[in-house]
């Protein structure tokens, strides 16, 4: 019973929780121009994530066999969606009041765990081929890396062949961390210089916004660093190349 009172009241706290995120996306998206569409394209991933943690929460009270081990997956499930709804809420806030800009953080991460995890998450351990060193600690934004390596890695899958291999490869230097997405999805010349620029779809019949690609280069530029793309008859590579100094 104390398990069922802990999801009633989070299943309260979710509901009050996502409005004032969705209220804290819109100020942001009104006050700054150029985040405006692409926070609005954030709120719509957050809403989808924000439904299935409902979801899981209202069906997790109404099964009257859940046992306490189900329950309780279902709480940790639900509070670590929590946090990283925080985290994004906070970091767009930030960039709101810092000119778009986001500084290196005192406390420093493991890029290549950040990116594990995200392949993790996706279950896409069988489509995705790693080739980074064990241990890379940058002191970059972490909320911003991960919703930018996000973008990169789910726009790789979702452009190449279905049960082909997506390569992630990190180079660091003494200055800058390069990471490079390569697939082995083709985009046209024509297709090449439209692909950051916002609502554009090279391929109408994806699913999509076209909108993920130019928050890529805006959270980008927010860290300081480049993105890039090329593109052949078999493979195209989007680099991203970040200052650690």
């Amino acid at each position: 019973q104390k398990i069922v009172s802990k999801l009633a009241i989070l299943t309260h706290s979710n509901v009050m929780f996502y409005a004032s995120i969705k209220k804290s996306l819109q100020v942001v998206g009104t006050s700054m121009c150029v985040y405006s569409i692409p926070v609005l394209h954030n709120l719509t991933v957050e809403q989808i994530k924000y439904a299935i943690m409902k979801a899981e929460t209202e069906f997790a009270l109404k099964n009257q066999k859940a046992n306490k081990a189900e329950l309780t997956e279902t709480l940790e499930s639900n509070l670590e969606e929590i946090n990283k709804l925080t985290e994004l809420t906070a970091m767009l806030l930030e960039l709101s009041q810092t000119e778009n800009k986001l500084a290196l953080e005192d406390k420093s991460f493991n890029l290549t765990e950040l990116i594990s995890e995200l392949v993790r998450e996706r279950k896409a351990e069988a489509r995705v081929k790693m080739n980074c060193p064990e241990h890379i600690n940058i002191p970059l934004h972490h909320t911003a890396t991960r919703e930018l390596c996000a973008i990169l890695l789910d726009n790789s899958l979702k452009h190449s062949p279905k049960n082909s291999v997506v390569k992630i490869c990190i180079i660091p230097s003494k200055q800058n961390i390069t990471v490079n997405f390569i697939n082995d999805g083709t985009i046209s010349q024509q297709t090449l210089p439209h692909v950051f620029e916002r609502f554009f779809r090279g391929n109408q019949q994806t699913k999509g916004y076209g909108l993920g690609l130019p928050l890529a280069e805006q959270l980008t530029k927010a860290l300081g660093g480049q993105i890039s793309v090329s593109t052949s008859k078999n493979s195209t590579i989007f680099t991203i190349s970040l200052p650690i100094l």
